[in-house]
């Protein structure tokens, strides 16, 4: 918010719903955004020894404390191949040329949970674009939604308990190498630039990155580190 460009604020929750199969996973670090104090986010350069991977699955939500830092680095760790796995469809009827587009783009719905705290740039989408929302599933000859024979494609889970900690995924580590790391890149983050280097070989995060739906990283000191730089002018800072 350019009003309050040194002040951190962060929603209690952070959620990912996944409105499609495709894509690149949620990356989240076992790392929290720097207190307000820390004027110089020196917190950022803590050591990272853990991140989850949540892959895109339809219907699928994922929900982590929104101090923790995240993004969706799709160069270290990609879509799961061959379309998350998913067998090919061999009834001989390949869907058309629209539809097949529409399911190789990645859709997410984010929510955040704010508690004593309203978004200052908060607005309510305006009406002319609500009208003009549909989803995939639709077609314009008919609303298959008032329907009686319509089947929605997927529904929320009442009986999910919350307070339960979450099926277990598959857990892989990854150590720093010496000799060919997999890269880095230069973001905008808490009004500075911040480099984030991957040290793990590609081979070894794109391997990790393929293992499953849900995947626990354990990371090895300096396997992904983050490396504070200069404070962001008011023209650069496009957050």
């Amino acid at each position: 918010e350019e009003q309050t460009t040194n002040i951190l604020l962060h929603p209690r929750v952070g959620t990912v719903t996944y409105l499609s199969d495709y894509g690149a996973p949620t990356v989240v670090f076992n790392l929290k955004s720097p207190a307000m104090d820390d004027l110089e986010r020196k917190a950022l350069e803590k050591n990272i020894d853990k991140a989850w991977l949540s892959h895109p699955e339809l219907g699928k939500h994922t929900a982590f404390d929104g101090r923790l830092l995240h993004g969706a680095p799709a160069l270290y760790f990609p879509s799961r191949v061959g379309h998350n796995n998913k067998p090919k469809d061999t009834s001989g009827t390949e869907p058309d040329a629209k539809r097949q587009k529409l399911d190789q783009k990645r859709y997410t719905l984010l929510v955040n949970i704010w508690l004593n705290h309203w978004v200052m740039d908060a607005a309510l989408l305006d009406d002319e674009v609500c009208s003009r929302l549909k989803t995939p599933w639709e077609t314009e000859s008919g609303n298959l939604k008032g329907d009686d024979s319509y089947v929605p494609p997927f529904s929320w889970n009442k009986d999910v308990d919350l307070t339960k900690p979450s099926l277990a995924g598959k857990t892989v580590k990854l150590a720093p190498s010496k000799i060919n790391p997999a890269g880095e890149d230069e973001i905008a983050l808490c009004n500075h630039n911040v480099t984030v280097k991957y040290n793990p070989l590609m081979e070894e995060c794109h391997s990790a990155s393929s293992l499953g739906p849900s995947v626990e990283l354990e990371l090895e000191e300096g396997a992904i580190s983050l490396h504070v730089g200069e404070v962001l002018q008011a023209d650069e800072d496009g957050e």
